[in-house]
């Protein structure tokens, strides 16, 4: 005897729920990688000295008269006691071999105007 055809099989749903939970899963992974990104992000702007530190083979500092972060710092910047501006995220779970300091990321710095250009001085020197 053939069974109904409008009878109730469980294993007819599993197809079914197997694409729902994928869905809901990536969704939920996506949710959370967007949460992630779109954090708030701490950007201080500072009127900084640039400093050079011989350790470890030489660490850049950007320090004000309250504070200072050890930086990575572009080439053009890397001119020990230059005056600049610069905005930067400080990064509170970042490490350093240096250790003078709480790591920062410089999103932006600019040499500042009335300290001139650092190429004109014979103090401070570049370092390499």
């Amino acid at each position: 005897m053939r069974p109904p055809t409008n009878s109730y099989n469980p294993r007819d749903r599993i197809p079914v729920a197997v694409p729902l939970v994928i869905i809901a899963v990536g969704l939920a992974v996506l949710v959370y990688m967007v949460g992630t990104i779109v954090r708030h992000r701490d950007f201080r702007t500072l009127d900084a000295t640039v400093r050079y530190v011989g350790v470890e083979g030489g660490c850049w500092l950007l320090e004000t008269p309250d504070q200072r972060f050890n930086v990575q710092l572009d080439p053009s910047f890397q001119v020990n006691g230059a005056q600049v501006t610069a905005v930067v995220e400080p990064l509170p779970d970042a490490i350093s071999i240096c250790q003078i300091g709480p790591m920062a990321r410089v999103e932006r710095i600019t040499f500042k105007r009335d300290a001139g250009p650092p190429n004109n001085r014979l103090e401070p020197q570049r370092h390499k």
